[in-house]
């Protein structure tokens, strides 16, 4: 609430008025009382001398009873205007004589005066009265003793006493006003020559605050206001003096400053021009990558798929030694490629991290399989030490993390000759913290010197220049690792001394997942063992780990020759058997299950790194991958595990949408639009199909679908200017739009052009049901689970078209190309191997999907002998018994 202060004036008025106001007011209210007073006194004092006269007068008249005579006693006071009424009673108070005639009420009793109806009634007895005779004492009466002979009553009118006092109260009012103006007036005039000073100063303090330097006061003033007027012009002349140097210094660094500014904007205008050529180059990059990946993977593709049928064949020693060699490089040339595409996507922030239910185990052991060959090739042992409370589902993104295990174990793998490579995880669960999962990669490899572990994060960098000539490689593994691990909310550390090994710390937010299955209850069997042979160490110990929560005691054997004694004793037994890295040629490891039955028949199982093919001639002989996996480890011991628990049942067949969704699909492929319509209306979608942009407008006219699948390059209207004509039309239609272009900035311009969502071809099955299943929850609202769906999907792709069917088409389409080839419409050959590659890229087709590109490149820029090579290339591929 804003309280409202008092001028300094209005002050003065006030500490002037009030006490005259209050003194004026006391004074007349008293006088004007008084005389009121007076008036009414006076009133009450005639009245009862005039009752004690017509008593006194009226004695013989009443006595007698003569009314002639009481009528001449009234007469005279009637005249006068106050006297209202005379009145003469009896001693019976009877009326013998009245002056008027109106409605009056008289008490006989009344002894004070009192009005009625605006007349004052006074009452007098009449009563004899004896004269004096004093010259006479013997007449003197004999007592005191008087007797009544009747009333008088005087009315006086209290009109003319009312009109009296008003005229005094009128008076009294206005003399107090006429006091209270002149006093007004005074303390006005006086004021203002108290307050106009005081004003004048203020003013002159407002004007000096909105920076009116030069105003000054008057030094007309007396006494302590004129010191303070000349106080007030001296601070205003030093303020003006100091803010006109202000002033000046203000405008000095203006002028500085204004030559700054114009520097930085042509600085910026040269950084917006440098920026706009980066824009330009990086686009540049990002379609060269794209183009080379693709240039360089369709020969690679084609080289790693004569490589596998080349194995096959009959080849000898020397021959098959290059095979290994070209085999080897080529996958190096290809994990250089996918580093160099993967690092081009996090520069350009196209990169997102996903939130999927998965079992870590499972993808940690996926990568381990993946490595293990090269560590069992170069002698290391590979352990996996887990922890027995890691949960059996986990919430992240699967792919991307076993992107950076990979890494970091390839890493290991590579850059260690000899010893092992572990790789443990821990859980964190410290108090007031969300929970945390780490893992530890460590190897006992070259190391890393203490002054380049800083640079290792770095783009293309390695440890030692000579790194990428001994060991190959792009040196973006860890790049891509730790800008992962970043995406992941997670961060990364590496610990290393040359020669002495690496240890790097992978440390990742835990969320657990829903899990349905339910823990195992193991029942003891005291007759039964489990007989562990494994020279490693820390093998021997994780292994011990895994097996702690066996129902039955673990016997750990040295040697082999002790399993003869041991089984005799307990002939009820199962031998685990772990096989060096450096003896899993089939020589070696049948000379050992030679040893092993030689002692026992017991069940054995073998674990062998690498998981080479060996043919063994063993009975009762189970393989496993060393180091194994904890479901089949358990398996293999015939434990129940979660993995093995039966699943709750669900009828893939009858695995429907939970809502008929009308999906308009927009494909100029016949064959890709029929394939992707069987698919949807598999799990019950609505599917209408189109061939052009237009034909997608028209049917959007008609018909609204609840979701648009867009393919891009369609003949007419491609799919960016139909996006953008049915956003004109639909602003809230889902579209998304189907290509198999990975250049960014066409996904950008899809984006730009309205898409909701991208789908990459081949069409990945888990994320067509994840937009199939998104647009289902918005229109129903409700969470469906994307398990019994997703499975019926991947089960109806492969069933979709026979190979025959596929091959079919291919020929179909490889004469429509020879056909446009002969008649040099090039235009019509790039439209057909478009059809043609995504076809190739849905039924995972690596040789006919590098043949059509290679022949849709030529069309777009070759000369027309490129064409014809590429066109003959594509129908003896098409021609031939098996597209595979």
């Amino acid at each position: 609430m804003i309280k409202r202060t008092l001028s300094i004036r209005a002050r003065v008025m006030v500490l002037s008025l009030l006490p005259m106001t209050l003194l004026a007011l006391i004074l007349g209210g008293y006088f004007t009382l008084t005389r009121v007073a007076e008036i009414r006194e006076d009133l009450l004092e005639r009245g009862q001398s005039m009752a004690r006269l017509m008593s006194s007068a009226a004695e013989f008249g009443v006595l007698s009873g003569n009314r002639d005579l009481l009528r001449s006693l009234s007469n005279a006071p009637i005249a006068n205007d106050e006297v209202a009424d005379i009145l003469f009673y009896d001693a019976k108070f009877r009326l013998l004589y009245r002056s008027n005639n109106f409605d009056i009420e008289v008490e006989r009793d009344q002894l004070l005066p009192r009005e009625f109806k605006g007349t004052w009634h006074f009452i007098q007895p009449i009563t004899t009265r004896t004269p004096a005779l004093q010259d006479n004492p013997e007449l003197l009466q004999i007592t005191d003793a008087s007797e009544t002979l009747g009333w008088v009553v005087v009315l006086i009118s209290a009109q003319p006493t009312v009109q009296r006092q008003q005229e005094i109260l009128l008076r009294g009012a206005g003399l107090t006003l006429i006091c209270l103006f002149v006093t007004l007036l005074l303390a006005n005039r006086f004021g203002r020559r108290i307050t106009r000073p005081v004003m004048g100063l203020t003013r002159l303090i407002e004007r000096l605050q909105r920076g009116e330097l030069d105003a000054r006061a008057e030094i007309s003033y007396t006494g302590e206001l004129r010191t303070l007027a000349s106080g007030i012009n001296r601070l205003a002349a030093r303020v003006q003096e100091s803010n006109q140097q202000f002033e000046y210094r203000v405008e000095s660094a203006t002028r500085r400053l204004t030559q700054t500014l114009r520097h930085l904007e042509r600085r910026n205008r040269e950084l917006q021009t440098e920026r706009l050529r980066a824009d330009d180059a990086n686009r540049a990059k990002d379609e060269f990558l794209a183009r080379m990946s693709h240039e360089l993977r369709t020969p690679l593709t084609s080289v790693l798929g004569f490589t596998e049928l080349l194995g096959q064949t009959t080849l000898d020693n020397e021959q098959k030694r290059y095979l290994e060699i070209i085999t080897r490089t080529s996958g190096l040339l290809l994990t250089i490629i996918d580093d160099i595409l993967d690092f081009s996507r996090l520069e350009s922030n196209a990169i997102h991290i996903e939130s999927l239910s998965f079992d870590f185990a499972e993808s940690l052991f996926d990568v381990i399989e993946a490595q293990s060959p090269a560590a069992a090739g170069k002698g290391l042992e590979l352990t996996v030490d887990l922890p027995t409370d890691l949960p059996l589902r986990l919430i992240g993104d699967p792919s991307r993390l076993s992107q950076i295990l990979n890494n970091l174990i390839g890493n290991a793998v590579k850059f260690t000759e000899r010893g092992e490579v572990s790789v443990k995880v821990e859980l964190c669960r410290l108090p007031l913290t969300d929970p945390r999962l780490h893992i530890t990669v460590s190897d006992t490899g070259i190391g890393i010197p203490a002054s380049r572990i800083s640079q290792l994060f770095s783009a293309f960098t390695q440890g030692d220049n000579s790194i990428s000539r001994r060991f190959g490689g792009s040196g973006l593994g860890l790049v891509i690792a730790h800008r992962l691990t970043e995406l992941m909310g997670g961060h990364i550390t590496l610990d290393s001394a040359e020669g002495s090994g690496t240890e790097i710390q992978l440390d990742l937010p835990l969320r657990y997942g829903e899990c349905s299955e339910k823990a195992s209850c193991l029942e003891l069997e005291s007759d039964h063992q489990l007989m562990l042979f494994e020279p490693h160490f820390n093998n021997r110990a994780t292994l011990l780990r895994q097996l702690r929560i066996l129902p039955y005691p673990i016997q750990l054997i040295r040697h082999i020759e002790e399993l003869s004694a041991l089984t005799t004793q307990d002939p009820r037994c199962t031998i685990l058997l772990s096989v060096s890295p450096k003896d899993t040629s089939s020589r070696s490891v049948q000379a050992l299950c030679d040893r092993v039955r030689a002692q026992t028949q017991a069940p054995l199982i073998l674990l062998i790194p690498g998981r080479k093919p060996l043919r063994l001639h063993v009975g009762q002989l189970s393989l496993m991958a060393k180091p194994p996996r904890p479901n089949e480890l358990f398996k293999a011991l015939g434990l129940p595990t979660p993995a093995s628990q039966p699943v709750a049942e669900q009828d893939l067949s009858t695995a429907q949408l939970p809502y008929p969704l009308k999906v308009l699909v927009a494909e100029d492929n016949e064959f890709n639009s029929l394939l992707v319509r069987r698919l949807l209306e598999g799990v019950g979608a609505q599917v209408s199909c189109v061939a052009s942009g237009q034909e997608v407008l028209d049917h959007v006219a008609h018909q609204t679908p609840d979701l648009i699948l867009m393919d891009v390059h369609m003949p007419g209207m491609d799919g960016i200017q139909a996006t953008r004509a049915v956003r004109e039309r639909l602003p809230k239609l889902p579209i998304v739009a189907l290509t198999a272009n990975v250049v960014p900035h066409e996904h950008r311009a899809l984006f730009d052009a309205g898409i909701n969502d991208l789908l990459l071809k081949p069409i990945n099955v888990p994320e067509l049901v994840r937009t199939l299943l998104q647009q289902c929850e918005a229109i129903t609202g409700q969470t469906i689970d994307a398990s019994p769906i997703g499975a019926q999907l991947e089960a109806s792709v492969e069933t979709l078209a026979t190979p025959e069917q596929l091959q079919q088409e291919v020929r179909r389409l490889s004469d429509v190309i020879m056909q446009a080839l002969w008649q040099r419409d090039r235009d019509r050959i790039r439209s057909h191997a478009h059809q043609l590659i995504g076809m190739a890229g849905l039924y995972e087709m690596p040789i006919l999907e590098a043949a059509t590109a290679e022949l849709y490149q030529a069309a777009r820029e070759g000369s027309m002998r490129e064409l014809w090579l590429a066109c003959s290339r594509l129908c003896r591929i098409a021609q031939q018994d098996s597209l595979e």
